[in-house]
């Protein structure tokens, strides 16, 4: 089955709707990683979730050397982190929204990962940097454990945005939506219009059309740039319809929504700067698209978008249909779809 029937007629492993109940702020006692807090607490409020704020407690320096840790060094380090959350807590919390907190110990990835098995976390939320501030690396070590071994959706906050952000929640006035064409992209609309209300926002569709590859063993025809030619605006028309569609479903609940559709020889990178250029605030996506299988932990577009995207990033896990408890996501009434290696030319509002 190539993409185009996946979409006109359903696939049978189409994942489910993800539903976001609890989230988990990281934090490690720095005003750089607190550049997570804000927008965790908005996406909390949109999908009515409750918040635990979690600090990990490290002793690298008596590891390292091998000694053991002094019980009162301990005990003074425990009470000042809950004290931390407490102030956190007390600024960010109300009745309507109660926030828990805990104070864990050990490396902190794995207690991190470990507290959101065990505790049904949905959603952890990280800054991509924090107490060592920004360095040469995209992301710190902790952040690049937890993407790579998080089995839940992660909303990642660049430190270089939060640097600029004040206050407790976060406002959201242009989300981006990448898309793809594929069940699982689309997977993630329920829970953004949720978020496109409550923020009173104007969503973004967009869709990157790359060029057909031609194999370069030799140089290419007439006859095979023509080919190209005739591919690649096919594919343009059929993305345009594609994208058309899907803003007006989204218009008909009463949403502001812009569709670009854009020719890319870089399918991500023409993502980024479509993000960048349309002045997103927040960037939405699915952890997969057509390409990639839920055996890797995100697909090549989404970790792409995890190490380069300027803004905050969501990244939504969906539900394999066999696992799944809810029924599929909406989505718009489809005729055809673009076929497989297209991914967005461009379409005014």
């Amino acid at each position: 089955m190539n993409r185009a029937d996946e979409s006109v007629d359903g696939d049978a492993r189409a994942p489910a709707l993800p539903r976001i109940r609890h989230v988990m702020v990281c934090l490690d006692g720095s005003p750089v990683g607190e550049g997570a807090l804000p927008c965790a607490h908005s996406l909390a409020r949109a999908f009515g979730a409750r918040v635990s704020l979690v600090r990990v407690l490290e002793s690298v320096s008596s590891w390292a050397r091998r000694a053991p840790v002094d019980a009162l060094d301990w005990e003074i380090s425990r009470a000042e982190a809950e004290e931390y959350l407490g102030r956190l807590k007390e600024r960010a919390g109300g009745k309507e929204q109660p926030i828990g907190s805990a104070v864990l110990q050990g490396h902190a990835a794995e207690q991190i990962l470990r507290f959101a098995r065990e505790r049904g976390v949905d959603l952890i939320a990280v800054a991509s940097h924090g107490e060592k501030g920004i360095t040469g690396w995209t992301l710190s070590s902790t952040a690049e454990k937890i993407v790579a071994r998080a089995g839940t959706s992660l909303l990642i906050v660049p430190s270089t945005w939060a640097a600029g952000q004040g206050g407790i929640g976060a406002s959201f006035r242009r989300i981006f939506l990448p898309l793809d064409a594929s069940p699982r992209a689309e997977c993630v609309i329920p829970a953004l219009t949720s978020l496109a209300r409550s923020q009173a926002a104007t969503l973004i569709l967009a869709h990157v059309v790359p060029g057909p590859e031609l194999t370069r063993s030799i140089p290419p025809s007439g006859q095979d740039l023509e080919l190209v030619r005739q591919l690649t605006s096919r594919n343009e028309r059929v993305a345009r319809q594609y994208i058309g569609r899907m803003r007006a479903h989204l218009m008909s609940e009463a949403l502001e929504v812009q569709g670009f559709v854009e020719p890319g020889g870089d399918v991500r990178q023409t993502l980024c700067d479509l993000a960048d250029r349309e002045h997103a605030d927040l960037i939405v996506i699915s952890a997969h698209g057509s390409a990639s299988t839920q055996v890797n932990g995100y697909g090549s577009t989404a970790r792409h978008l995890i190490s380069h995207a300027r803004v905050p990033l969501l990244v939504v896990r969906t539900v394999s249909a066999s696992d799944a408890q809810n029924r599929a996501a909406p989505r718009a009434p489809a005729a055809t779809a673009p076929i497989r290696g297209s991914f967005f030319h461009r379409v005014r509002p």
